[in-house]
Parts: structure tokens; sequence; C-alpha cells
């Protein structure tokens, strides 16, 4: 069981990750994902589900400030 967020919450996990500067989780699971060596370009849905997940979360991109978020907007287009 793994906790993972840009929200701080309440939770016990065996894993937890809460990254509240991030603007979207999107960002912290494709970080996560990347570190992995996980090629997101080679898979298209799973690209367009971390970008959706941004743009919603970001309010359209409008509120994004962390530079993790800015890799993850150009690093899946």
């Amino acid at each position: 069981v793994a906790i993972i967020d840009h929200h701080q919450g309440l939770g016990v996990a065996e894993y937890v990750e809460i990254c509240p500067y991030l603007g979207s989780c999107s960002t912290l699971v494709w970080s996560l994902i990347s570190k992995e060596n996980y090629d997101i370009k080679s898979d298209i849905l799973l690209g367009t589900a971390f970008y959706y997940g941004l743009m919603t979360d970001t309010s359209g991109f409008m509120e994004l400030s962390h530079p993790l978020d800015r890799d993850l907007m150009d690093g899946v287009e």
C-alpha cells in the first residue's frame, strides 16, 4: 500500500511520497516512473494521462510553478 500525492494529508502506508510543492500528482507519478527509466514517450496513452492530469490540477497550466511540472509539460508533448 502506498500514498502518493501532492496534497498534505493523513494516512499510514508502507510507502508515502507527498510533494506539496508540485502542481499535480501526475508530476509526482511521472517523476517516479521516469526515475525507473520507463520510456513514457513510447506510451502515448500514459503520456496523455499525465498531461491531462497536470492540465486539470493546474487550472489549464495557469498554476505551474515548480520546474518539475514544466518538465512534465515539455516532456510528454
